[in-house]
């Protein structure tokens, strides 16, 4: 049973926190872009039902986004296209979802970050001691692994993809793999599979949370962040360790022509 006033308890805490960014509040940086604070709320109506929470909890998933600022993410890129990160950022009109990203206090981005070469570097080690076990860390894509290891090299020191993404994932409160790579191999790991690439969840004994799709949506992406800043803690999971709220019917379930379908 969900608990209303412990989530209430948590919101206020995070509250309490400074924010990590300098930046204006999540309704100034929506009205910039042309929404209204009706808008956020019927953003905010509708990740509620997504996630599947009652209607009563919409104004605490608005908090939520609000404190988004208050969650530290590492963003990690392993053998892919970047195609998860582009779908999301590179909108011609930019949803909420998008823009409650560029609100997230994002420590470590290399596609959106100006830092190259050795100081990309030392910004990813900085944020990782900084936030120790605070941090959320996201991965996207295959992670190449033993003797094909060194087929994925990163930043002027040449260290593997394995070895940021187990170095990252050791020291993060939760871990995302993003997209179908980083959750199941995905296209890098298909037959003959020559660099051997394995998903995130190979990287590490700890809990890795599938967010699949080539791209996966990016309400589903900003819904899992959601759900951390409103429970503290990693939503249900199914077999394949999706959350059971984004990945736990299809489509073809709820289609209103689903009864045609089963009378043949």
């Amino acid at each position: 049973m969900i608990d209303y006033h412990q989530i209430e308890s948590r919101l206020s805490a995070l509250e309490k926190l400074p924010s990590l960014k300098d930046n204006d509040s999540i309704t100034k940086a929506l009205e910039k872009s042309g929404f209204s604070r009706r808008d956020f709320m019927k953003w905010a109506g509708a990740m509620t039902a997504f996630l599947a929470l009652p209607a009563s909890f919409t104004p605490m998933v608005a908090k939520a986004a609000e404190l988004a600022d208050r969650l530290p993410v590492v963003w990690l890129h392993m053998a892919e296209c970047t195609g998860c990160s582009e779908s999301l950022l590179r909108s011609d009109t930019p949803t909420i979802d998008s823009l409650i990203f560029d609100y997230i206090s994002l420590e470590y981005h290399e596609t959106v970050m100006a830092a190259a070469g050795w100081q990309a570097e030392e910004n990813l080690e900085s944020a990782i001691q900084k936030h120790k076990n605070k941090y959320i860390l996201m991965v996207e894509g295959g992670i190449p692994m033993d003797d094909t290891e060194h087929f994925l090299t990163i930043g002027a020191h040449g260290k593997t993809g394995y070895e940021l993404s187990k170095m990252a994932s050791e020291n993060a409160l939760a871990i995302f793999a993003i997209g179908t790579c980083s959750s199941f191999g995905g296209i890098q790991a298909a037959r003959p599979n020559p660099s051997n690439a394995q998903p995130l969840s190979k990287v590490t004994s700890k809990t890795v949370i599938n967010v699949p799709g080539c791209p996966p949506s990016e309400k589903n992406i900003v819904g899992n962040v959601l759900h951390y800043l409103l429970f503290g803690e990693l939503p249900a999971l199914d077999v394949y360790n999706r959350p059971k709220w984004a990945y736990g019917l299809r489509i073809h379930d709820l289609c209103e022509r689903r009864g045609h379908f089963d009378a043949g």
